[in-house]
C-alpha cells in the first residue's frame, strides 16, 4: 500500500514536531530508533511478544501490509513517538466495515504528539475509505482521544475504537458501533 498523505489541518509539522508517514521503502532508516520504542510497547504485553519481532514487523512495513508514523521532535532531535498502523478490509470483528488498526504505538511526550498524529491518522484512514480506527491494549485512549472499549481480544487486550465517519450499523441500522452487537 503507497502512503499517501491527505492535506490535514492542524499543527503536524510545526516549530516543535515534524509527525509523518515514512514511505514503505525509506522505513529501515529509522527503524532501529523506532524498534526500541516499540519493543517497550510489546513487553507490556506478554501475551504477544512473540507474535512482534523487529524483523517480522520491519518486513510488513517495508512490504507495504503495515504502515509506519513517526513523530520527531526538533528540540531533543529525535524520534519520540511511533506508531504502526494496519489497514483490514472486513476484519472478523466488523465484517461489513474497512479497519485501521493501530496494533502498536509508543513514545515518550505522547501528550505533546498523541493529538497531532491522532489527527493524522485519522485524516490518512478517511482517506483509505476506513469506517474505524482499532487500538488494542491502552485503556488511556479512551481518556486521552475518546476511543470506546469493545471487548478484549483473545489474548485478553481490550479492543479500542473509534467511528471516522457517521458509521450506519449494517445488520441493525443505528448509528452505533457494530461492535456493540
Amino acid at each position: 500500500m503507497t502512503l499517501q498523505l491527505p492535506d490535514i489541518q492542524g499543527p503536524v509539522n510545526d516549530r516543535a514536531w515534524a509527525i509523518e508517514g515514512v514511505p514503505a521503502d525509506a522505513a529501515a532508516v529509522p527503524w532501529r530508533r523506532c524498534w526500541t520504542l516499540l519493543a517497550r510497547a510489546v513487553a507490556r504485553f506478554p501475551d504477544v511478544a512473540g507474535k512482534w519481532t523487529s524483523e517480522a514487523l520491519l518486513c510488513e512495513v517495508m512490504s507495504g501490509q503495515a504502515q509506519l508514523w513517526v513523530a520527531w521532535s526538533y528540540e531533543r532531535r529525535r524520534i519520540e513517538g511511533v506508531v504502526v498502523t494496519r489497514i483490514f478490509d472486513r476484519p472478523a470483528m466488523a465484517p461489513n466495515d474497512k479497519v485501521c488498526e493501530c496494533p502498536l504505538a509508543a513514545g515518550v511526550n505522547m501528550a505533546q504528539w498523541g493529538a497531532p498524529m491522532l489527527a493524522m491518522l485519522k485524516a490518512w484512514a478517511r482517506a483509505q475509505n476506513c469506517d474505524y480506527i482499532a487500538g488494542y491494549g491502552r485503556r488511556g485512549w479512551k481518556r486521552l482521544f475518546g476511543f470506546t472499549e469493545m471487548g478484549t481480544t483473545e489474548d485478553g487486550l481490550p479492543i479500542l475504537i473509534m467511528p471516522l465517519r457517521g458509521s450506519i450499523c449494517s445488520p441493525c441500522g443505528s448509528t452505533g458501533s457494530p461492535w456493540r452487537h
